[in-house]
């Protein structure tokens, strides 16, 4: 009996452990909209999130411009302003990476950030090198901000046309264009020179 009680005792900081994934931290710096550093029982962590990578500017969903702000300044603000911030670390992926940065996914009052920034568009799901646990809930927000040209997709979408409004065929006539006209320019200039020098001659025989 008294061994049971005592593996029980063992046990019971990894059993609770395993029922409570979400850990609650603090913020102690937002580094950029994909990293940061929060506080947990007094030792800061310095942590990465998973899935997603972000642009630098804000795209304006109204009138499709840069708005002039950064997404870093708009996840430092949801994390400053936060009631609760939660992480939770992913099983199939390393706890750290190479930089010694915890990876992890963050909750902002109970809502997962790297999935809120990609359902309005200001990032787009990056590194799944696994079947993550919110992989398909990253994915999915994804294709909803595509449909519905939110943020950055906008954006990509605007080159596509750049590049589609220029067919190759007609730069490659511009091109020839010219190195055609500079040949025949060149050839002129050789003729006006040679007829100079001949018509010099005449005029001497004269």
């Amino acid at each position: 009996m008294k061994k049971t009680l005592l593996i029980i005792i063992l046990l019971l900081p990894i059993i609770v452990y395993a029922e409570e994934d979400k850990i609650e931290v603090k913020l102690s710096n937002c580094v950029d909209a994909t990293s940061s550093r929060f506080l947990l029982n007094n030792e800061e962590l310095k942590v990465k999130f998973i899935g997603i990578e972000t642009d630098e500017y804000i795209i304006d969903n109204k009138n499709d411009e840069i708005s002039g702000k950064t997404v870093d300044e708009y996840v430092c603000n949801l994390l400053k302003n936060a009631n609760k911030i939660t992480i939770e670390y992913e099983p199939n992926i390393s706890k750290q990476d190479k930089y010694g940065r915890d990876n992890v996914w963050v909750f902002v009052d109970d809502e997962l950030l790297e999935s809120h920034l990609v359902s309005i568009g200001y990032a787009k799901v990056a590194y799944l090198y696994d079947d993550y646990k919110y992989s398909d809930e990253l994915l999915e927000k994804e294709k909803e901000a595509k449909e519905n040209k939110r943020g950055l997709w906008q954006k990509d979408e605007k080159k596509d046309e750049e590049v589609i409004e220029e067919p190759k065929e007609e730069k490659k006539k511009d091109i020839f264009s010219i190195i055609g006209d500079f040949f025949a320019g060149l050839f002129e200039k050789i003729g006006n020179f040679f007829s100079g020098i001949v018509e010099e001659i005449t005029n001497e025989k004269e």
